[in-house]
């Protein structure tokens, strides 16, 4: 019998099966979520079974994060409007959590090093990485819609003019 958990270098690890129950999802969602890079310091051990940190937090679903990232990528050229969020799936309150963990998992680029951490930077650009995984879930097999895409986008970037113009 393998065991689920384990201690390595101070840090305890656990399998896809243990992550799937704290997460409440399918095992082969959460290996997904490790293969596609989404859950930060997670690898394969020797037996090729994901190791996951204990305290991971869960990913946001594929449709959240690609509309979070084709968001990001058309923000530059989009002037400040108002949007409605219903249907999105993503509340305007977790926009900008969702853009850190973005670029903590190096999808996005914030333009430059020092920023306020109260804003999404307004010169970002998604990453290579970003890139491929935007393209990859607005494939076939996702349920972002155009009509969804734009919603976002013109709401990030009244959310950004909104936080810009409470810090001047």
């Amino acid at each position: 019998m393998r065991k689920d958990s384990f201690e390595i270098e101070g840090k305890r690890y656990v399998t896809t099966k243990v992550m799937a129950g704290f997460w409440d999802v399918k095992q082969g969602t959460v290996a997904d979520y490790c293969k596609n890079g989404l859950v930060s310091g997670a690898f394969k051990d020797s037996s090729n079974r994901w190791m996951i940190p204990n305290d991971a937090r869960k990913p946001p679903d594929k449709n959240a994060l690609a509309q979070i990232l084709w968001l990001v990528l058309q923000l530059k050229n989009n002037p400040a409007q108002t949007a409605d969020f219903t249907g999105t799936g993503v509340r305007a309150e977790n926009v900008l959590e969702l853009f850190r963990y973005l670029e903590r998992l190096s999808m996005v680029n914030p333009g430059f090093e020092k920023y306020d951490a109260d804003e999404i930077p307004y010169k970002v650009s998604l990453t290579q990485k970003g890139m491929d995984f935007a393209r990859m879930a607005s494939g076939k097999q996702s349920s972002v819609k155009a009509k969804d895409i734009l919603q976002l986008i013109t709401a990030f970037a009244k959310l950004a003019g909104d936080i810009a113009g409470k810090l001047s």
